[in-house]
């Protein structure tokens, strides 16, 4: 939106590098003090009640305009998009429609892992909705949908648009989004560790202190499910730009600025770490395999060569992250905005 905002002349193109900076005009949320932005939508779910106000204005004013509003597929988790749904159909306001960007992904996971929308289109038409599908991607289906849109009869229309995040940029529509998927999926996988620990601790405490029964297996099981946890974590971390960073001075900074600082960063300081992490933990791994190594802290000689196979693993998940998130430096200082 800042960027349509921008070329059609409301402020100037350079102020895009301040997006989400202190003091900024263009934050996450937009704010009635950009200019062009007549409405703040806050918390997501709110955009569609506006539309649906500004559309049942013009049907009182007896005025001719039309009214659209892009929702996120993401957003439609919220519950007040189904109630201004519903009222939208009540009232029959063939002045609106929505456009659903229904790129399956939301803020950090996809869409069907927070709250399965499918089946999408039947929700819109069970609440009153005249549905239209379209590749989003297609410019000429899009305008015959606008048109269809404005042709139809007493009822909103909704066009669901299927798109893909970073279409047309061929490495970010695959080699980003798979890499950085299997990283998110690989953590969660992991995640099932801290169950296992819990249960784990839990159990031998009872047995230890209750049934005077302590084993021999748990503690080992334990160190093996730490060291998994704390290598798988990383990568999946990375993925969802949650590792701790102290950004006081660094957010201050232009977009532009930033994307040097990051590269710079990577390349002199973060590469050369997990190449290290990487190699070591390959020879490490290689060696565990061929002795087909166990553990020597109790009786139980649990085999830790599997494990150890995650040391290179992780390192080589975030040598691939860490090329992606470069790239993506690449691109803010080539002007391309993602």
């Amino acid at each position: 939106m800042y960027a349509v905002l921008a070329q059609k002349g409301f402020f100037p193109e350079d102020e895009l590098d301040t997006f989400r900076k202190i003091n900024s005009r263009l934050q996450g949320h937009a704010h009635i003090k950009t200019p062009g932005v007549e409405m703040s939508g806050g918390s997501l779910g709110q955009g569609l009640s506006f539309g649906l106000g500004c559309a049942l204005s013009a049907r009182i004013d007896s005025d001719s305009y039309h009214t659209y509003v892009l929702l996120g597929d993401g957003e439609c988790d919220e519950g007040q998009i189904w109630e201004a749904a519903m009222a939208a159909a009540h009232y029959g306001l063939d002045n609106l429609t929505v456009i659903v960007d229904r790129n399956r992904i939301q803020n950090d996971r996809f869409t069907d892992e927070v709250m399965k929308l499918e089946p999408f289109a039947d929700k819109w038409k069970a609440f009153g909705w005249n549905v239209l599908k379209i590749d989003g991607h297609d410019f000429a289906s899009l305008i015959d949908a606008f048109a269809s849109a404005r042709k139809h009869s007493n009822q909103p229309t909704v066009i669901i648009a299927d798109t893909v995040k970073g279409k047309g940029i061929s490495f970010m529509e695959r080699f980003i989004y798979f890499f950085e998927s299997l990283s998110i999926w690989v953590g969660r996988a992991f995640g099932w560790c801290i169950l296992i620990l819990t249960l784990s601790v839990t159990y031998e405490v009872f047995v230890r202190y209750v049934l005077n029964a302590p084993t021999v297996w748990v503690f080992d099981m334990m160190v093996q499910m730490y060291g998994g946890l704390f290598l798988m974590a990383g990568p999946y971390a990375l993925a969802q730009d949650a590792h701790v960073r102290g950004d006081v001075l660094y957010r201050l900074f232009p977009v532009k600025t930033q994307a040097w600082i990051d590269l710079v960063l990577y390349i002199f300081f973060f590469f050369p770490g997990m190449l290290a992490l990487f190699w070591f933990g390959y020879e490490i791994a290689s060696d565990s395999w061929r002795y087909k190594e166990v553990s020597w802290n109790s009786p139980a000689r649990i085999q830790i060569y599997y494990f150890k196979s995650l040391i290179p693993l992780a390192g080589g998940l975030l040598i691939i992250l860490g090329i992606s998130e470069c790239m993506r430096c690449i691109l803010c200082l080539s002007h391309i905005h993602i």
